[in-house]
């Protein structure tokens, strides 16, 4: 009884502290809470960040708790897993969604050079584009063209998408287009030609990635071999 109320009282204290907007605690709070919102608006749920923590929180008081009153030592390990495995999660998910827009770079390269070849707007090249995107790169470019709709300038829109994916590739295409816009460049060759050296290096890419895992497993064999002798 006497550590149920030990944990319900660090529980009262903490909160108390979280929502002292004058504490330290409260100002690290606030920045991890910003820090969820861009991953979970990354990732576009639906789930609040706050929500988040407090569940974290939670959890992690309630296994504390839980661990002193029945001398659990592996609550402890539940204590520190609620604080620490939700973020990773979101991370990691984060980074997956993240790559996959990197594989999905040189195809829209492509299809805005084929839809500007017979569009001269490029907002509509772009929508055209959306229709023929996988995801998640088509939920993307909706926003690129919704607040275009809404008043942004295209620049913009695209300048904001590089800003919330981050994605090299992606990057590498939107700069292709802002400077082909610029510059009075054509566009679609520009963006050809931006497709076809994407298209080179992911073929590098997975050429390196064989070879290095090739030599790994063959200093692995060796080393077995060794061990054996």
């Amino acid at each position: 009884a006497c550590a149920v109320a030990f944990g319900s009282a660090i529980a009262v204290l903490v909160w108390s502290t979280l929502t002292d907007p004058r504490s330290a605690l409260a100002y690290a709070a606030a920045r991890y809470t910003a820090h969820l919102a861009r991953m979970l608006a990354f990732l576009r749920s639906k789930t609040a960040p706050r929500a988040v923590l407090l569940a974290q929180v939670g959890g992690a008081a309630s296994a504390a708790t839980l661990a002193v009153a029945f001398a659990l030592p592996p609550l402890g390990v539940a204590a520190a897993l609620a604080v620490v495995v939700p973020p990773w999660l979101l991370r990691r998910k984060v980074d997956e969604r993240r790559k996959r827009i990197d594989q999905q770079a040189d195809g829209f390269a492509q299809a805005l050079a084929n839809a500007l070849r017979s569009s001269p707007s490029i907002v509509e090249a772009v929508q055209s584009t959306v229709e023929v995107s996988p995801e998640p790169l088509r939920s993307e470019l909706e926003v690129v063209v919704k607040s275009v709709r809404l008043g942004s300038s295209f620049s913009e829109a695209l300048e904001a998408l590089s800003a919330k994916v981050q994605a090299p590739p992606l990057d590498v295409v939107i700069s292709s287009v802002l400077l082909g816009r610029q510059l009075g460049g054509e566009v679609p060759r520009i963006l050809e030609t931006t497709a076809g050296s994407l298209r080179e290096l992911k073929r590098l890419e997975a050429y390196t990635e064989k070879v290095v895992a090739g030599a790994k497993q063959s200093v692995l064999v060796a080393s077995l071999l060794t061990l054996g002798l």
